[in-house]
C-alpha cells in the first residue's frame, strides 16, 4: 500500500492523489480518510472544484463519469485508478494500471539508481 512504499522512501518520494469527487471531497472529510487509514504525513491529496479538477483528470487520462443510483440513493462515481512513476526529470516513467506494490517498489529503486 501507499503507506509501506512512502515511509521506505519518504525522503525520494512524493505521492499525490486528486479527487475524482468535488462536490463530497471536503477538507474535513479527506483529512478523516487520511487519518482512517493512517496516511496523515504520507501523501497529498488535492482537491477543487470540478471546473480546475477536470483539466487535471484529462492530463492524466482519469475519465469520470458520474451515474444516478436508486438503489444506493444517490451519484455512483465511475473512474479508472491509473498511477504514475514520474522521475525526478519530470518525465512519466511508467504508468500502473493495477496496483502491484512489489513491482511498483523495483521501479522505483530502478528510477532512483
Amino acid at each position: 500500500n501507499f503507506k509501506k512504499i512512502r515511509n521506505e522512501y519518504k525522503d525520494e518520494l512524493n505521492i499525490i492523489i486528486f479527487s475524482i469527487d468535488p462536490v463530497n471531497d471536503t477538507q474535513l472529510q479527506v483529512k478523516n480518510l487520511l487519518k482512517k487509514y493512517e496516511l496523515n504525513n504520507s501523501l497529498d491529496y488535492l482537491i477543487a472544484d470540478k471546473y480546475d479538477l477536470k483539466v487535471i483528470w484529462e492530463h492524466f487520462y482519469v475519465p469520470v463519469a458520474y451515474v444516478q443510483s436508486k438503489s444506493l440513493k444517490g451519484n455512483l462515481i465511475l473512474h479508472s485508478i491509473p498511477a504514475y512513476l514520474i522521475s525526478n526529470q519530470n518525465k512519466f516513467t511508467l504508468i500502473y494500471t493495477e496496483f502491484d506494490i512489489d513491482s511498483i517498489k523495483v521501479d522505483i529503486k530502478n528510477i532512483l539508481n
